[in-house]
């Protein structure tokens, strides 16, 4: 590819990836033989997180641009594009949530944004603890439990009760602050972060939180 790309998803359904560029370009690669299969221009600025909603067959992305965008999906290229969402800040990171029939957004403000995931509309805000922190690592969804959790770069990782629409509890994790990365393994309920101190923190949930 040429330039830098940020941003990466693999789609299962269709054998692709795609990866997003810092002109607000998303490429589009076969999964198989690497090659390059399309590219289009669905923002103005950096991408910085994509997600593929498998139901809808859309792709969502958002970055540095105040909005997030959701294009179709086919196996030799990008659709049609579908719209373009207004955001309150930049985007960090997005999440879907396939039992709620809702994505997540969040960046630039203090809260994390619900849409629905089938007509793409704004649904409710969750207000975070961070105002004046930047989410990092990444906001994952545990379905297992219902929750969607963020680090930020104060060290606190927060995690959020989708049904009541609010902050269920927090933890801080690293002294030193941010998040290179996160994962959750549902299989064995366990929270994986790879931490500013140059370590992984791993906790495990016995019930309702780790």
């Amino acid at each position: 590819s040429q330039g830098c790309w940020r941003g990466l998803t693999y789609i299962e359904q269709l054998d692709v990836f795609v990866a997003g560029g810092l002109e607000g370009k998303i490429a589009m690669y076969d999964a198989k033989t690497l090659k390059l299969l399309d590219v289009c221009n669905d923002l103005e600025k950096f991408i910085t997180t994509i997600i593929y909603i498998p139901e809808e067959n859309v792709i969502v992305c958002g970055g540095a641009d105040i909005q997030i965008s959701v294009r179709k999906a086919d196996p030799r290229g990008f659709g049609r594009h579908i719209k373009h969402i207004g955001t309150y800040g930049f985007v960090s990171f997005l999440a879907y949530m396939p039992d709620k029939e809702l994505f997540a957004s969040i960046g630039g403000d203090d809260q994390v944004r619900l849409h629905s995931s089938k007509t793409f509309e704004y649904v409710e805000g969750i207000k975070t603890n961070h105002k004046n922190y930047v989410p990092r690592g990444n906001l994952i969804y545990l379905q297992d439990k219902g929750l969607l959790c963020c680090g930020f770069e104060d060290g606190f990782i927060d995690f959020y009760n989708i049904e009541k629409r609010q902050i269920a509890f927090g933890i801080i994790a690293d002294e030193k602050g941010s998040y290179f990365g996160m994962l959750y393994q549902p299989k064995e309920r366990k929270l994986l972060a790879h931490t500013k101190s140059g370590k992984i923190k791993v906790w495990k949930f016995d019930g309702e939180r780790p």
